[in-house]
């Protein structure tokens, strides 16, 4: 690099000159003691370089060497001072601008001399301040997934013969032991499609991929944040009245895996569970494309922080456009096969705050936190129209002859004498349905014990039966108070709400005055509850509806719903006795009855059956606040936001979402200060102890220091940012 091109601040001049000219103004007029520049002293005679410059922006000229003035050892002293300050910064200013078309003297004159010269060193374009940072956004693997049956290949795996290019279809056989040969053949389907490039080459691209990060690299890095490994641990020190449900530690699936088989589980530090998460979303607004994303957190931590996007898992995003009919075995192996290695041998992580120390530990997952069409396909069992559609119990549900439909009543019946499903015969069923030669055969088997396999039947210690939670979320108020609202209520053929008293519900609702804390007020009553979020029904539903109802239903509607009322409140607390818990379940099911008697059975859903299993779950994993999807949900909308250009859309989520993680390591260690006020120190220092090259050449006190934890980049432009910014110890 021309040694012309590089500039200096000087105090003196109060603009940028010549580094030349700056060594040079510096002996004349900067007083070494004090610490301060003179303006008093006779003017030293400028280079040609700075001659002509204008309101203080750089100009460059053809750059002659003017080295008059200057002995030969103060020569030799400015030039190996020049260039060393090159190797360090190597700042290369072009055209009089400085980061895109900003004027450095514009900087100067907005900001504090520190700044403005900072500006000269820090990367000019994020993808260079990503590649400063370390910061990689395709630290992700991708398999190639067949469109058609979801088998997934590597890419290498493709091809028929690689050198010549010549791509092969999918092998998959679903039933590779069908008596009839024909019923053997392969799926057959493409898995890559040709793009002929302007140089006339053939490249290969997926149709489908699937993209995940090993979970094991994705553990490694959140349990090595500072902090992260200590709060796994503080569940150990509550002390909790007996018989209250405070968290997910207070259920009794916590208890039960403190000891597996006689060994230590969850009793042995640092071991941790797991809850995984599969939902689908729609990236885009007005286009029919749903991609699944996979999700996991450690329950380890406290309930403040599990579901923090620092602290988030996101596995894999299954490709669009539709999801998978049955199930997602094929997504769901590469995360199986590392929780087995996990539960037998475990991983190794490096202390983030005893340097030098490891801590080997074990992870198992210990729930699936699913909505009902997803837990069917994740955790083995049929839809929830199936004759046997329930996943926790095998009460069936006799098809109306007229409908064609399932009838989800009966609760007059006995609702609790229901049998539960248990482990052994969901796997024992499943076994016996996956081995069966035909379609036919495997259909009539599921059909009879509403069980098929699923790859988290592979992991020992797992429990598909009771693992699996039913969502409050979904099943409270996205459910039961949505139907009852939109489709019993306010029926178009027969509504027991007219619309002429919807303007005077939501004038009710206008008037009250409610903590922010409750959340938003629902505003789309008078429009007929119309887009109402699930936040938005739970408000409605346990604030607001039975004022705003009163003098609107009938007595024998308005107690009906004021039962569903009663058990939300009861059973939707951040903390909850246990007999509170049942009493909650009881005034569900005198709901259900009495929503029965009044509308029939044709109205109730399988909503309404699986409330009766919500205190299980409670009893199993703590309050609902401890494993409602509310947080999950809020990921999806991330998801959903990131930009695409509508090609290769998982791949770009997956970076978007990987890149957000990877700058998140870089976080401030010290509480007490944020990103205002690390800027406002900067701009006061600067005053003070003036550019950030004085700040080097007198070796101050540091400002802020950003450390990394593996090796820093080799480029010395990153040494000097990491040892000039240093009070506020940045972490990555």
């Amino acid at each position: 690099m021309d040694r012309n091109h590089l500039y200096r601040y000087c105090e003196h001049c109060e603009e940028f000159i010549s580094a030349r000219t700056f060594l040079r103004h510096k002996e004349a007029y900067y007083d070494d003691h004090t610490r301060i520049w003179s303006k008093d002293c006779q003017s030293v005679p400028s280079t040609s370089e700075d001659e002509g410059d204008d309101g203080g922006a750089i100009q460059l000229n053809s750059g002659s060497d003017n080295s008059e003035g200057l002995s030969d050892d103060e020569m030799d002293n400015s030039t190996a001072e020049l260039q060393a300050t090159e190797d360090c910064l190597e700042v290369e200013v072009d055209d009089g601008e400085v980061w895109e078309g900003v004027n450095v003297s514009e900087i100067e004159g907005r900001f504090s001399s520190f700044v403005a010269q900072m500006t000269t060193i820090f990367p000019t374009s994020i993808i260079g301040l990503h590649s400063c940072l370390n910061v990689n956004s395709n630290d992700f693997r991708r398999l190639v997934s067949c469109p058609k049956c979801h088998t997934l290949y590597e890419f290498e795996k493709c091809f028929v013969d690689k050198a010549k290019m010549i791509p092969k279809v999918c092998s998959f056989s679903k039933f590779p032991n069908h008596p009839h040969r024909s019923r053997r053949q392969h799926c057959g389907s493409q898995l890559l499609r040709a793009v002929v490039t302007k140089d006339g080459d053939h490249k290969f691209y997926p149709l489908k991929v699937y993209c995940y990060k090993p979970l094991i690299e994705s553990l490694q890095t959140l349990l090595s944040k500072p902090g992260v490994l200590n709060s796994c641990e503080h569940w150990r020190e509550r002390k909790i009245p007996k018989d209250t449900l405070c968290d997910i530690y207070d259920g009794k699936i916590w208890e039960e895996f403190q000891y597996v088989n006689g060994s230590a589980f969850l009793a042995a530090p640092h071991n941790i569970g797991l809850m995984m998460n599969v939902d689908w979303f729609t990236p885009f607004k007005h286009t029919p494309y749903s991609v699944g994303a996979v999700y996991l957190s450690v329950m380890n931590l406290p309930r403040s922080k599990r579901f923090l996007k620092e602290n988030m898992i996101l596995f894999g995003l299954i490709p669009g456009p539709n999801e998978p009919p049955l199930n997602i075995n094929s997504y769901l192996e590469p995360l199986v096969e590392e929780l087995k290695v996990l539960w037998s041998e475990g991983m190794v992580i490096n202390m983030p705050d005893n340097p030098g120390q490891q801590v080997h530990l074990k992870a198992g997952l210990l729930c699936v936190a699913c909505d009902i069409p997803a837990a069917r396909k994740v955790c083995g069992f049929l839809g929830h129209m199936a004759k046997l559609g329930c996943s926790k119990c095998t009460k069936e549900f006799h098809i109306n002859c007229e409908t064609g439909h399932a009838c989800f009543g009966c609760f007059d019946d006995g609702e609790d004498e229901s049998p539960l499903r248990n482990e052994s015969d969901h796997r024992e069923q499943a076994d016996l349905a996956s081995m069966q030669t035909t379609q036919a055969a495997r259909d009539r088997i599921e059909s009879q014990y509403g069980s098929r396999f699923t790859a988290l039947m592979l992991l020992e210690y797992f429990d598909c039966v009771r693992f699996h939670i039913v969502d409050p979320m979904h099943n409270l108020f996205l459910g039961t108070a949505k139907h009852i609202m939109k489709n019993v209520w306010l029926d178009d053929i027969e509504p027991i709400i007219p619309k002429r008293f919807h303007a005077m519900m939501q004038e009710k609702v206008d008037k009250c005055e409610t903590p922010s804390s409750m959340g938003r007020i629902p505003h789309k009553i008078a429009s007929s509850f119309s887009s109402f979020t699930a936040d938005q029904w739970k408000t409605w539903t346990m604030v607001f509806s039975m004022y705003a109802l009163h003098g609107v239903l009938e007595q024998e509607h308005l107690e009906c719903w004021y039962l569903f009322v009663q058990a939300c409140n009861i059973l939707v607390s951040p903390m909850l006795k246990i007999h509170d818990a049942m009493e909650g379940h009881k005034l569900l099911l005198q709901f259900c009855k009495q929503f029965q008697r009044l509308y029939g059975k044709d109205k109730v859903t399988p909503n309404m059956h699986m409330h009766m299993h919500i205190l299980n779950c409670i009893l199993d994993y703590g309050p609902v606040y401890a494993f409602w999807l509310f947080s999950f949900e809020r990921y999806n909308g991330i998801l959903g936001s990131y930009r695409t250009n509508n090609r290769s859309i998982e791949v770009q989520l997956m970076r978007h979402f990987v890149q957000e993680m990877e700058i998140g390591k870089l976080h401030i260690r010290d509480e007490n200060y944020t990103a205002h006020s690390i800027v406002q120190e900067l701009d006061q220092t600067a005053a003070v102890v003036g550019t950030l090259n004085d700040m080097l050449a007198q070796n101050s006190n540091s400002h802020l220091e950003i450390q990394t934890a593996s090796r820093l980049p080799a480029c010395e432009v990153n040494r000097m940012i990491w040892h000039c910014l240093e009070p506020y110890d940045l972490v990555m």
